[in-house]
């Protein structure tokens, strides 16, 4: 078997590539394995420095349940590196602060509903598959993060990066150029949503007031 010995964060190979030994110790490549990543820790050899930086640093076990993602194939890592699937979204929804709607953008089951017109005609078709008393009645809210429009100068640099550094001199009428551009961006009203899993949004009130009463 091919001897190996650590030289800081990696282990760097002693021996001859040609040895049959090494594909069976290492399970790669011998023609290429010539520098390998070791966990501090444990000392798990891997192909790529970052496997084996987090190595020892990932919890396997939920903090609420007690889930061992170690023991499935492959390893199931956990949601923020404490919470499996079936948890995360019960501990958000402990500690998210809870509003009543008010007409603001919502998150819910992978979908938006970014005004009342989209939440009311989700609540009309689900009322033809369950009872609407059943529906949960928390939503996700929603960040925005609304487009500043277009950066001059990084389109600049990237447009010039062939040109000399002082090429910026020889541009002609600039200021022009950057007035327009600063006016043309005020005029966007480009915004895309996230969920946002501090804010639950109550949509209990909605439901009575529009589709059970």
């Amino acid at each position: 078997m091919n001897e190996y010995k650590l030289k800081g964060d990696f282990i760097l190979k002693t021996t001859d590539k040609n040895d049959p030994n090494l594909d069976k110790c290492l399970g790669l490549d011998k023609l290429t394995a010539n520098l390998f990543y070791v966990c501090d820790k444990c000392k798990k050899i891997y192909l790529f420095r970052s496997n084996a930086a987090k190595c020892c640093t990932i919890n396997y076990i939920c903090e609420r349940c007690g889930f061992d993602g170690s023991k499935t194939n492959p390893p199931t890592e956990l949601i923020n590196n404490k919470y499996c699937i079936n948890c995360i979204d019960i501990v958000r929804k402990e500690n998210a602060v809870k509003i009543k709607y008010d007409g603001q953008p919502l998150f819910y089951d992978d979908n938006y509903y970014l005004n009342e017109d989209d939440l009311l005609e989700n609540l009309l078709n689900k009322m033809y598959t369950y009872d609407l008393m059943d529906l949960d009645p928390f939503f996700w809210g929603c960040k925005e993060d609304k487009w500043e429009g277009i950066d001059l100068y990084s389109c600049l640099e990237k447009e010039l990066s062939e040109h000399d550094e002082d090429i910026y001199n020889s541009i002609v009428d600039l200021d022009a150029l950057e007035k327009f551009l600063a006016d043309w961006n005020k005029k966007q009203k480009i915004v895309s949503y996230y969920p946002d899993y501090k804010t639950i949004i109550d949509i209990s009130e909605y439901i009575h007031q529009y589709l059970i009463n």
